[in-house]
C-alpha cells in the first residue's frame, strides 16, 4: 500500500493556510487510497490556547477522515517573545523527528514554516532509507533581514542550514515559483503546488456569492486572516479613516492585532472580531461587499502569493490586492482583482471608492475572479500532479 508521514505544525481544525494547505493534502492522498499518517499539534492557533474539546493527554492518536493523525501538545509562549516562539517550534520539531523515527512510511514530508521542521523529516527519512518531500511554504529565515531588523549573523546560520535541507530533500515543492528559485533550482523533482480552494467551499458559497454586491448605502470592507507584521494592516485602518461612510471588519487574531486595536481606538466605522470556523467565515464573506488582502512593502514579498486571496476571490466577491512583484502582476494580466501599491492607504482608499462607483465593474472583476480559482486553484485538480512526484519517487526506490 502506498503510504506517508506528514510533519505539521498546523492541521484541521485550525483554519489558517498551512493547516488548510496541509489538511486537504492529507485527506486527498487518504481518499486516493495512500496510508497518511500526519504528526502535528494539539489545535492552538491562532488564538493562543487549546481548542476546547483538545484538552487530552498526548501523543493523541485518532482517525480523522480517513488520516491517522498524531497529536502532541504544543509550549503555547507569549506571541511577541521571538526567542520563546522559536524554542516552542524546536521543542516540536524534536517530537516529530522521535515520532516519524517510529514509522514505516517510506515517505516523509515535512512543511514549514517552523524552520526546522524539514530538518528534522530529512533526518528522520535518512535514518531509516525513506524518501523526503519538503513542502516549503515560507522563506521565513528571510523576513528579518528584510525589513531591515537586526539579526547578529542568525539569518545566516539559519539560511544555511535551510539550503543543505533542501540539497538533501528528494522533492521540494512549494505553493510558488519564486520559493523554489530561491533555492537556485537544479532538482529534479521539484513542482510548485499551489495553495487553492476545496470544491466544498465553492459548494457553501453557491449562488449567493454574486449576490448583493454593492447593495446598501456604504460599501462592507471585510479582511479575514492573520493579523501579522508583514500583513501591513496599519494601511487598512488608515484607509478606513478616510472613508467614514464605509464599514471595514477585520476577522482574526495575530500578534499585532493588539497594536492595531489600539491605533485605532475611537475610529467608528471599523470592527474587530475574533478568528472564525469556515462557515462563519462565509457568512462574513457573503455579507461583505469588498474583500481586501494585504502585503507589506519587501523584497521577501514579492514572490508571494497569499493563500487567502484565492478564496477571496472564489467567493465572487470584488477583491482589491495592496501588494506587488509576481502575484500583483498576474492579477493584472487576467483583471480577476483590482491591484494597488502596498503600504499607501490613499491608494487603497481610492480602489474602495472607484468599485463603489461603479458597481458593475465591481461584480465582472468577482465574477473574472471566480471563474479563474474555479479553473486553476482548485485542490482536486492541484493535488493530482503531487500525487504523480509522490508515485513517481516511490517507484524511484
Amino acid at each position: 500500500m502506498k503510504s506517508i508521514t506528514i510533519l505539521t505544525s498546523h492541521y484541521d481544525p485550525e483554519t489558517g493556510a498551512g493547516a488548510r494547505r496541509l489538511s486537504s493534502i492529507a485527506e486527498f492522498l487518504a481518499q486516493k487510497r495512500w496510508q497518511v499518517t500526519v504528526i502535528t499539534l494539539l489545535p492552538s492557533h491562532p488564538i493562543g490556547r487549546i481548542y476546547d474539546g483538545y484538552e487530552v493527554k498526548t501523543p493523541y492518536i485518532s482517525k480523522e477522515k480517513g488520516v491517522t493523525v498524531i497529536r502532541y501538545r504544543p509550549w503555547i509562549v507569549r506571541k511577541d517573545s521571538l526567542f520563546l516562539r522559536v524554542l516552542s517550534e524546536t521543542l516540536f520539531c524534536i517530537k516529530a523527528f522521535n515520532g516519524a523515527l517510529k514509522l514505516k512510511n517510506p515517505i516523509v514530508l515535512s512543511s514549514s514554516p517552523y524552520m526546522f521542521l524539514g530538518l528534522s523529516g530529512l533526518v528522520a527519512a535518512k535514518l531509516k532509507g525513506k524518501k523526503f518531500v519538503w513542502d516549503v511554504r515560507d522563506l521565513t529565515w528571510l523576513y528579518p533581514a528584510n525589513v531591515g531588523k537586526k539579526t547578529y549573523g542568525l539569518d545566516k546560520i539559519v539560511g544555511w542550514i535551510m539550503y543543505r535541507t533542501a540539497k538533501g530533500a528528494d522533492a521540494l515543492i512549494s505553493p510558488c515559483d519564486g520559493i523554489l528559485q530561491n533555492f537556485n533550482g537544479g532538482m529534479k523533482y521539484s513542482m510548485v503546488v499551489p495553495n487553492g480552494v476545496s470544491d466544498e467551499f465553492f459548494l457553501k458559497v453557491g449562488s449567493t456569492s454574486s449576490q448583493g454586491i454593492l447593495r446598501g448605502p456604504h460599501p462592507r470592507v471585510v479582511y479575514a486572516g492573520l493579523f501579522g507584521f508583514m500583513q501591513d494592516l496599519d494601511v487598512l485602518v488608515e484607509a478606513s479613516e478616510l472613508l467614514p461612510d464605509a464599514s471595514f471588519y477585520l476577522v482574526g487574531d495575530g500578534p499585532e492585532k493588539e497594536n492595531l486595536v489600539r491605533t485605532a481606538r475611537g475610529n467608528p466605522n471599523i470592527t474587530f472580531l475574533s478568528h472564525m470556523n469556515t462557515d462563519n467565515l462565509i457568512k462574513m464573506y457573503v455579507d461583505a461587499d469588498i474583500l481586501v488582502c494585504l502585503l507589506r512593502k519587501s523584497p521577501i514579498n514579492r514572490i508571494a502569493q497569499p493563500s487567502k486571496l484565492w478564496e477571496f476571490m472564489a467567493t465572487g466577491k470584488p477583491v482589491i490586492y495592496c501588494g506587488e512583484g509576481i502575484t500583483a502582476q498576474m492579477l493584472k494580466e487576467y483583471g480577476i482583482a483590482k491591484v494597488v501599491p502596498p503600504g499607501s492607504p490613499s491608494a487603497l482608499a481610492e480602489a474602495i471608492k472607484e468599485l463603489w462607483a461603479n458597481p458593475h465593474e465591481a461584480k465582472a472583476l468577482g465574477e473574472r475572479g471566480r471563474e479563474f480559482v474555479f479553473n486553476e486553484r482548485r485542490r482536486s485538480v492541484i493535488y493530482k500532479h503531487l500525487e504523480l512526484l509522490l508515485e513517481e519517487l516511490l517507484c524511484k526506490g
